[in-house]
C-alpha cells in the first residue's frame, strides 16, 4: 500500500514507505555497528589533535555557510525566525572557532590554551544554539517578514555576545592553578 503525504505548506507529496524502509535500514546498520565488538576505532593521542581540529572547522564552515544562505535569502520572503537561527549560527561558528583554537596541545590563542578555554567556548556555541532554536520555536507560527533594521539588529547583538564571550574566556576567567597560590 503506497501512502502518499503532502506537505500542507510546498504541497509537495512525499512516498512514506520509500522514507520508512531507508530509516530502518540506516537504523539497522547502526544497530549492527554498535553491536559488533571491535568496531570502535581507537586512536593514538598524536593522531586525534589534527582529527579534532579538521572536525571542528568542518563544523565551523557548515554554521558560517548557514548563516550566508539564511542572510542572502530573498528579503520578501525572510522570516524573522530563519534571520534569528542564521545570526545565532554565525555566533557559533565564531565560538566554534574560538574553542578549536584554545583547544589543549593548540598553539597559545591571545591566552594559553587549555581544556577550561576550550570547554568555555564549546559551551558557548551550543548554549547559543541551543537558545536560539528554543527562542525560535516559541515565535509565532506565521512569523512576520524581516525588517532591515531588525536584521542589522540582529546580527549586531550576536556579534557583540560573541564579542563578550571571548573577552570573558580569554581576558576575565582564570585558571584552576591561579586559585592554588
Amino acid at each position: 500500500m503506497d501512502k502518499r503525504i503532502t506537505h500542507p505548506i510546498s504541497g509537495l507529496s512525499v512516498n512514506t514507505n520509500r522514507y520508512t524502509m531507508l530509516l530502518t535500514l540506516l537504523a539497522g546498520v547502526a544497530i549492527l555497528f554498535f553491536l559488533t565488538p571491535g568496531a570502535y576505532f581507537v586512536m593514538a593521542p598524536p593522531d586525534f589533535l589534527p582529527l579534532h581540529t579538521l572536525l571542528e572547522f568542518s563544523s565551523v564552515l557548515v554554521a558560517f555557510m548557514i548563516f550566508g544562505v539564511t542572510w542572502h535569502s530573498l528579503s520578501p520572503t525572510r522570516s524573522i525566525n530563519i534571520t534569528l537561527l542564521g545570526c545565532a549560527m554565525l555566533a557559533s561558528g565564531v565560538l566554534d572557532l574560538g574553542h578549536t583554537l584554545s583547544y589543549k596541545g593548540m598553539p597559545d590563542f591571545v591566552t594559553p590554551s587549555s581544556p577550561e578555554k576550550g570547554i568555555a567556548f564549546w559551551l558557548a556555541a551550543r548554549f547559543t544554539v541551543a537558545a536560539s532554536l528554543c527562542i525560535a520555536s516559541f515565535m509565532m507560527s506565521t512569523p512576520p517578514r524581516c525588517k532591515p533594521q531588525s536584521r542589522y539588529a540582529l546580527l549586531f547583538g550576536f556579534s557583540l555576545y560573541s564579542l563578550l564571550i571571548y573577552w570573558t574566556v580569554l581576558f576575565s576567567s582564570t585558571s584552576p592553578a591561579a586559585h592554588l597560590r
